[in-house]
């Protein structure tokens, strides 16, 4: 089940302290099971071994396949921000403020990192929002 957020009032199936516990968990997985793993090496048996050995690869690369699924809904979540806070700068007339937040995501866009532009426009609108 994909955790979700809604912004505007909507509900999340899961609470933002529920999505804390839940990352602390899988963090704690991320150290254990490697950790688990190596004590085998060395002090149990080689089935053992190969087991916890391929649990640990399979359990990192979930992990890592989340972690990265983090990024995508930050993202995400920065341009949903973006054009709800673009939308009430130009309902109120404030064109410039939105094109020099468009100019801010186009030149650290540039640089290859749609994230980092993504993150900064959203704080250029917040800026000239206030």
């Amino acid at each position: 089940m994909r955790s979700t957020v809604t912004v505007g009032g909507g509900r999340s199936p899961l609470s933002f302290v529920s999505n804390i516990v839940i990352m602390h968990f899988l963090a704690l997985i991320l150290l254990v099971v490697p950790i688990i793993w190596l004590y085998a090496e060395f002090k149990l048996s080689r089935g053992v071994r190969v087991a916890l050995g391929l649990l640990s690869l399979v359990t990192v690369g979930i992990l890592t396949y989340s972690v990265s699924g983090v990024f995508r809904f930050y993202e995400s979540a920065w341009h949903r921000t973006s054009i709800r806070d673009a939308a009430d700068l130009l309902r109120k007339g404030d064109t410039n403020a939105v094109l020099h937040a468009f100019d801010t995501y186009t030149s650290v866009v540039a640089t290859g990192s749609t994230f980092r532009a993504s993150e900064k426009m959203m704080q250029s609108l917040r800026h000239d929002a206030n």
